[in-house]
C-alpha cells in the first residue's frame, strides 16, 4: 500500500470511528471540503449542514448512536497526480440497544472522492447506497 492509500484509508476509518462514538462535530470536519451523499435523503455539504442532517436524522443515545461501522472489500485508486482519489467499499452497520438485539441494520456501499488541501487528503464526496436495508428504526428518525 502506498503511503497515499494508506492515508485514505485512515481517513475512511476515521468517518467510522468519529461516527460511532458519538464525536459528530469532528465527523462533520471532515467534510470541511466536501459532500455527504445518503441515497434517497439527500446531500449535505460542509460540517454545518452534515451536522443539522444529523440532528434532524439521527438518533442518538447519550450522544452516541449506538452503532458499528464496519467496512470491508475496500479499493482506492490514486491518479497519477497524486491530487485526487477514488474509493469504495462495502458498508455493513451493526446496532444495539438494552431493547433492541445486535443486529446489522443495513449493507451497502460507499463510493468516494478524495482531494488534496493544503497537502492533506480530504473528502471530496462519499455516497452512501443502501443494498439490504434492515431494521433502522432506532437509528434514524424517518425510515
Amino acid at each position: 500500500m502506498t503511503d497515499d492509500s494508506d492515508a485514505i484509508l485512515k481517513l475512511m476509518n476515521r468517518y467510522a470511528e468519529l461516527f460511532d462514538s458519538g464525536q459528530l462535530g469532528e465527523f462533520a470536519s471532515l467534510f470541511d471540503h466536501g459532500t455527504l451523499t445518503f441515497e434517497g435523503m439527500g446531500s449535505f455539504t460542509g460540517p454545518a449542514e452534515v451536522l443539522d442532517f444529523i440532528d434532524r436524522m439521527v438518533m442518538l443515545y447519550n450522544g452516541k448512536p449506538r452503532t458499528s461501522h464496519l467496512m470491508n472489500n475496500v479499493s482506492i485508486d490514486v491518479d497519477p497526480d497524486g491530487e485526487q482519489a477514488t474509493a469504495s467499499c462495502y458498508i455493513t452497520v451493526l446496532q444495539t440497544l438494552p431493547n433492541f438485539p445486535l443486529q446489522p441494520i443495513v449493507v451497502g456501499r460507499y463510493t468516494d472522492r478524495f482531494k488534496r488541501h493544503d497537502g492533506k487528503w480530504c473528502f471530496d464526496e462519499r455516497t452512501a447506497n443502501r443494498h439490504l436495508p434492515g431494521d433502522i428504526s432506532h437509528h434514524l428518525k424517518v425510515g
